[in-house]
């Protein structure tokens, strides 16, 4: 506004002194002719100089007038530059803004999703697991059911052993050859029954052996499935808790950083305008 005002003043300043220039005119050279005839050329001379130093004055402030509108033009056209660049770069800055908060929803939205998913495999898969334990020890008391079972069978067995085919064919030896005597027949008897006895327990150990093997194996692979599928579950937390902090930063680097040093830019431009409309 200052220098819209100076550039109005100023034109009809000099028009003033044109019209007061003109109006002295007439009568300072009725002054010179009367002054002439009465004055010697020396002093003609003086008073011609004094009027051309005079209008080389009014010429030399003629022009710093000019000097002067045309740098306060000059300044006030850059400051309005200024201002309608820092607008355009608002106007451009809240679009990106609004861009990039769509973005981030969107982003957030998918990986919102993405996580629900997981975490529904996971619980989904965590049962099964569930399921899959209570069915091996179910199996397991199933095979502790069955050991005592053919325990029971083999105390049974222990109690018919001198009923076996062994016994019986020793008997029959006795009858044909004759009794060896009561120490050895008591002997024999007993190394039969002992050998029987071994063999059964050593035919149902190897049994149970394959069938803890095949508990022991399954059981390993549930253990290592669920350590994996929590690992992925801590890890995807981590990466969502990333993902958030790097989006938020990247906002502010993008967008707000740079508004803000063109603010600080602006202002400097707006004092210097407004520092040389006082001098």
């Amino acid at each position: 506004m200052g220098s819209k005002t100076s550039k109005m003043c100023c034109p009809q300043l000099r028009k003033k002194k044109r019209q007061k220039a003109h109006k002295e005119g007439p009568s300072s050279q009725e002054l010179n002719d009367l002054n002439a005839k009465s004055q010697g050329p020396n002093e003609l001379l003086q008073k011609i100089k004094e009027y051309e130093q005079e209008i080389r004055n009014i010429l030399q402030k003629h022009q710093e007038e000019k000097t002067a509108l045309a740098d306060a033009h000059k300044a006030d056209v850059e400051a309005r530059t200024l201002v309608l660049q820092a607008q355009a770069q608002k106007d451009r800055d809240a679009e990106t803004v609004k861009l990039l908060s769509e973005q981030a929803a969107t982003m957030k939205a998918e990986m919102e999703e993405m996580f629900a998913e997981l975490q529904k495999s996971y619980e989904q898969e965590k049962s099964s697991l569930t399921e899959i334990h209570q069915q091996l020890t179910d199996a397991l008391q199933e095979s502790v059911d069955e050991l005592n079972s053919q325990l029971a069978s083999f105390r049974e067995k222990m109690k018919r052993v001198e009923e076996s085919i062994l016994s019986q064919d020793y008997q029959r030896h006795i009858q044909d050859y004759g009794s060896p005597g009561q120490f050895w027949e008591k002997e024999l008897q007993s190394l039969h029954f002992v050998i029987e006895m071994k063999s059964e327990l050593i035919r149902e150990q190897d049994k149970r052996l394959q069938r803890h093997k095949s508990t022991m194996e399954r059981s390993l692979e549930l253990e290592e499935r669920s350590r994996t599928l929590q690992q992925e579950n801590e890890a995807l937390k981590v990466q969502t808790q990333k993902q958030g902090a790097i989006t938020v930063y990247g906002i502010y680097s993008i967008i707000w950083k740079p508004v803000i040093q063109k603010a600080i830019n602006y202002r400097k431009a707006i004092s210097h305008i407004i520092c040389f409309d006082q001098t």
